[in-house]
């Protein structure tokens, strides 16, 4: 039987979109959310990365969450122990099970607080422990994973989600439980495209949430899509005949806007 050697393993992904409070989320499997700092040296970023104080400054302005440049990142770290012919296996299925967590997690955590969570490169390193007296010898194996989220991503900023103390412990909850892809087929496809609409245009991203809306509540063949939309929203959303009238008509403006905008948007090209 081959010898095992201990391995080091670093996770950690920079978040977008998200002040402190979401701190207090547990997101499980070891993983954490920590406030660290894109200052060189202190919480090593920028060697996390691989990249430099302006390259941490390039790609994570937007993500900043104080003038001190603190970040919200996502960051685990372990040992395991490997067989040294089967790491660059057994570290391609880290990497792997690790994006897809993370993903599932981040979309989530967007579904359940309708924020604009996301992160945007993913750094995962493994590193083999050394003896003592050849621990000057570099035997480091390292990747990082990219992951696109948005164009432009490092210098436009988006709203930050904040969480309300007291929805803490049922965020968590729901977050431990919440699986993907939804076992219903017409959700799933709805949260496809819900999840989709945090990542583009505004044009887009209300086409793709009207999308979703018409999904729910319109048989395929039927006429006057909008008004029925919107009437069908209305009257499960609220009790009140004001609070009706309101929503109705919050929706039939939301169609009208997105045509507008689909309109400018067809005259750039």
């Amino acid at each position: 039987m081959e010898e095992k050697l201990i391995y080091d393993i670093e996770i950690c992904a920079v978040i977008f979109g998200a002040d402190k409070t979401i701190l207090n989320l547990d997101i499980g499997n070891g993983f954490k959310f920590r406030e660290m700092t894109m200052i060189p040296n202190i919480d090593e970023l920028d060697k996390i990365f691989e990249t430099d104080a302006m390259g941490l400054r390039r790609d994570y302005e937007a993500a900043k969450i104080d003038d001190n440049l603190n970040l919200i990142c996502i960051y685990k770290s372990y040992s395991n122990e490997f067989v040294k012919k089967e790491v660059s296996d057994e570290f391609e299925k880290i990497t792997n099970n690790t994006l897809k967590y993370l993903d599932d997690k981040i979309r989530g955590i967007r579904l359940l607080l309708e924020g604009p969570v996301r992160f945007k490169k993913l750094a995962i390193k493994i590193r083999q422990q050394m003896p003592i007296q050849v621990e000057k010898i570099n035997m480091s194996f390292k990747r990082v994973a990219l992951i696109p989220i948005s164009e432009a991503m490092h210098s436009t900023e988006i709203s930050k989600l904040k969480i309300d103390e007291i929805r803490v412990d049922e965020i968590n909850r729901k977050l431990k439980s919440l699986k993907f892809p939804i076992s219903n087929e017409l959700l799933n496809n709805c949260h496809r495209y819900y999840d989709l609409s945090y990542h583009r245009e505004n044009c887009i991203a209300i086409t793709l949430l009207t999308t979703c809306l018409e999904m729910l509540f319109l048989n395929k063949k039927e006429n006057a899509k909008k008004e029925r939309v919107a009437k069908r929203c209305s009257v499960l959303l609220y009790d009140n005949k004001e609070d009706r009238l309101d929503c109705y008509a919050r929706l039939l403006k939301t169609y009208k806007k997105d045509q507008i905008l689909y309109m400018k948007e067809l005259m750039k090209v």
